[in-house]
């Protein structure tokens, strides 16, 4: 869909990432300085984009997921809760045991 490779991790690149992020058409969701040096993507989003340092990690993007497994695990440690996935609104729920 973006046309390049992208990978969702939780181990920190060892040399340091590329951070991309979606620019908002609203005034104050980036600071201007920021949206100044935006470019438009492949898909036509207009994008900012920054490094990370070296072995340091960080949720750059406006991705939520919810694996079944943790849900499993709250409702057994807490039976009376709720926790169907769509109360926390995750933009992906994957199946794991």
């Amino acid at each position: 869909m973006l046309g390049r490779r992208v990978v969702l991790s939780d181990t920190p690149p060892e040399h340091g990432g590329r951070l991309e992020r979606a620019v908002p058409d609203h005034r104050g969701g980036v600071p201007d300085r920021l949206r100044a040096a935006a470019f438009t993507d492949a898909t036509g989003v207009t994008i900012t984009s920054g490094s990370t340092p070296p072995g340091s990690f960080f949720d750059y993007g406006t991705l939520h997921l919810v694996t079944t497994a943790t849900l499993a695990r709250l409702r057994s440690a807490y039976p009376a809760g709720d926790f169907d996935p769509r109360r926390f609104r995750p933009n992906l729920v994957i199946d794991t045991p």
